[in-house]
């Protein structure tokens, strides 16, 4: 394998703005305590099958088609696990010094703290640009003017490599023009024990490069709040507050929105100014964090937390109960802890309430329900009729195939299908809705396709519920191809044989001419699973959703998605838990 060099972008994205994170890449500006130079490239640590000689750590200036070089790493070695378990900054372990981290509220999810160990860490003597842009000029720095066909310097993914296999003139290029041009760097990281290194000016004034200055600082001032003990212990892994917390939440009155801060200020100790701001109507401005701590109290059976939550269920069963049981389908299962309050009757009787209006099924775990339902005043679905296949079926035709739950969680109905693709006898089918919410898997890692808990799930518990016996049949095995990324090289796996599977990135690119064919409403029942329906984007009069395709993303914890605006998107975490399913078979006409 050729030799290369990795450009890598630092210190961007929403992880880093979210409470007083740090960027795990801010150990690249100093030595750990034995004077060793990690290297964490970002955005998840994890570099595979790549051998990597040098690294050029970048601030994006203008359009990805500029970026300032803040550092340079060289002789570039690999780490083990035993030996990032070692790994210490002023006596602090890395577990120690990023524990605060957060996402969304929940545990920080980043799997790999360290990707390499380099022999040299430096940054420039004078501001250094790369750019593919003629007409950029600056007075006060170098500039190269990359010799490139590329269309950017940096992608989403927030690395590129170049090497003399691939743009083999830009990588000599930025060797002799850069890397290996002793006299345009300074070796400046330092031990983080060193005392010098709190009083050390910012490294530029680039306002591209304040968050390079600002994730500094928060390092040391982390590990001084370790020192003194005034740092909290690790956010635990709960459940993910979202939109309609806030929704709920703004039908309390003052009182009883003083009541909720009383209990985060118990729970968390947050600063009694950001509970007289929040006061103010201005209810928008919580912290992500803040709805998952009143979450937890609710479920370590705090009475306060409690009878706010029940003042939610009283207010919306007076309003409307029809109207507001359908829209908190997706809710219910957070409502479902007052079942196990112990002589919390009202509780139990308000949930009950809303779960009889919304036709779902209410009791206090998450087992699928039965397919023939219990109350009587439930219509029954009609006799499931013999299956017919058109055998004319083109691209753009509707047949239904297989049943599953949809408008209703106690009985299931006809699934409608769309051609999106026909080679001789055989048809590709994709469900026109989306049909259930299923994680990728379980947890942010590195996982591919092969080994997700969505496949399993919809190769094993998916098709033994929606297909009978004969209708498997009519299924065809497919080995389906799951290729590296071309863009963010993201390991893609090895080739799979499945009956069902989503589309990859580059079939949902092919098969549809448009954004607009691709959007998808969800099903009730979907919904009902905890699939969020936008209200912003429609498809006949309906909010959509995101759906999973199942290519890896643009890091290796996270996969491709259709957006609700039916574009195609590389963001969505693995272990994220609204995401739409929209299964996909081969079926022999």
């Amino acid at each position: 394998m050729a030799t290369e060099l990795l450009i890598n972008q630092l210190f961007t994205g929403r992880y880093l703005d979210e409470g007083e994170n740090i960027g795990h890449e801010v150990i690249n500006l100093f030595k750990d305590d034995a004077g060793h130079n990690n290297l964490f490239i970002t955005p998840s640590g994890l570099v595979r099958n790549h051998e990597v000689e040098g690294v050029l750590f970048v601030c994006n200036i203008s359009a990805r088609i500029t970026v300032e070089v803040v550092a340079m790493a060289k002789g570039i070695s690999t780490i083990s696990d035993d030996e990032i378990k070692q790994i210490t900054y002023k006596g602090y372990s890395l577990d120690h010094i990023f524990g605060d981290n957060s996402y969304l509220g929940n545990k920080d999810p980043v799997p790999n703290q360290v990707s390499f160990r380099a022999a040299k860490v430096a940054t420039p003597t004078k501001r250094i640009f790369i750019t593919l842009d003629n007409n950029f000029k600056s007075d006060d720095g170098i500039v190269i003017y990359l010799k490139s066909d590329r269309k950017v310097i940096i992608p989403q993914g927030m690395r590129v490599y170049y090497s003399d296999e691939i743009d083999g003139q830009a990588y000599r290029q930025l060797l002799n023009e850069l890397i290996n041009k002793d006299s345009i760097w300074n070796d400046i990281n330092v031990l983080a024990s060193d005392e010098s290194a709190h009083k050390q000016a910012p490294l530029t004034v680039s306002e591209s490069q304040s968050k390079f200055d600002t994730m500094r600082e928060r390092f040391l001032r982390r590990i001084k709040e370790i020192q003194t003990g005034k740092s909290s212990e690790p956010i635990s892994n709960g459940s993910a507050g979202s939109f309609w917390d806030i929704n709920l939440l703004k039908k309390l009155s003052y009182d009883q929105v003083r009541q909720l801060y009383m209990i985060f200020l118990k729970i968390q100790g947050i600063a009694q100014a950001t509970v007289n701001t929040a006061l103010n109507d201005s209810f928008y401005i919580w912290k992500k964090g803040d709805h998952d701590l009143f979450w937890q109290a609710v479920e370590s059976s705090d009475a306060d937390a409690r009878s706010i939550l029940i003042e939610i269920l009283r207010k919306n069963s007076s309003v409307d109960p029809e109207k507001n049981a359908s829209s908190y389908m997706s809710h219910l299962r957070r409502f479902r802890l007052f079942l196990a309050w112990e002589g919390n009757d009202e509780a139990g009787k308000l949930l009950r309430s809303f779960a009889n209006t919304a036709d779902v099924k209410s009791d206090s775990n998450d087992a699928k329900p039965k397919k023939q339902p219990s109350d009587p005043k439930i219509v029954q679905p009609p006799k499931k009729e013999v299956l017919v296949v058109p055998p004319d079926l083109k691209v753009g035709d509707s047949f239904k195939f297989g049943s599953y739950y949809q408008e209703s969680s106690n009985y299931m109905s006809p699934i409608e299908w769309i051609v999106i693709k026909r080679l001789g006898p055989k048809v590709l089918l994709m469900s026109r809705y989306g049909l259930d919410r299923k994680q990728y898997h379980h947890e942010n890692a590195d996982v591919p396709w092969e080994e997700s808990d969505l496949r399993k799930w919809l190769n094993d518990t998916f098709l033994k519920t929606a297909f009978s016996e004969e209708e498997q049949k009519r299924i065809a095995l497919t080995n389906v191809e799951n290729i590296a990324d071309p863009q963010y090289q993201t390991f893609g796996g090895k080739s799979t044989d499945d009956y069902i599977f989503c589309l990859s990135m580059a079939e949902a690119d092919s098969l549809f001419d448009e954004d607009a064919a691709r959007k998808c409403i969800p099903t009730p029942y979907a919904v009902g699973e905890g699939v969020v329906q936008s209200e912003v984007f429609m498809l006949n009069g309906k909010g959509t959703c995101l759906w999973w395709l199942r290519s890896r993303g643009v890091y290796e914890f996270g996969a491709y998605l259709i957006r609700e605006n039916g574009s195609i998107g590389g963001y969505n975490d693995l272990s994220s838990t609204f995401t739409a399913i929209r299964p996909v078979l081969w079926m022999n006409l």
